[in-house]
């Protein structure tokens, strides 16, 4: 769910510029989009992951921005254009 946050104005951020942001390899990203579990990850780098993906869930400001972008369909859009929506759904449907 938190790679679906990782956005630029209308579009969903590439795995590298992720990777950028974040100090971290694009295969750390691409490993980090898809867990459903977090408790194997070193704290740094989850850390990492999250502040590139624009997420902090100790700022309730913040919270309450990436929830209302959650409930707008729109946002999704920028998702589905992505090469790697139809993974991002499969994960997003075991969640569900």
């Amino acid at each position: 769910m938190v790679r679906l946050l990782a956005t630029d104005a209308d579009r969903l951020l590439t795995h590298a510029e992720i990777a950028l942001r974040g100090g971290l390899s694009v295969a750390d990203v691409r490993h980090l989009s898809f867990l459903t579990l977090w408790d194997e990850v070193p704290v740094l780098k989850m850390k990492k992951f999250l502040i590139a993906c624009g997420v902090d869930f100790a700022d309730p400001s913040r919270m309450r921005y990436l929830n209302r972008r959650m409930k707008d369909r729109l946002h999704f859009r920028a998702a589905q254009k992505s090469d790697h929506w139809k993974d991002y759904s499969e994960a997003l449907g075991t969640l569900l």
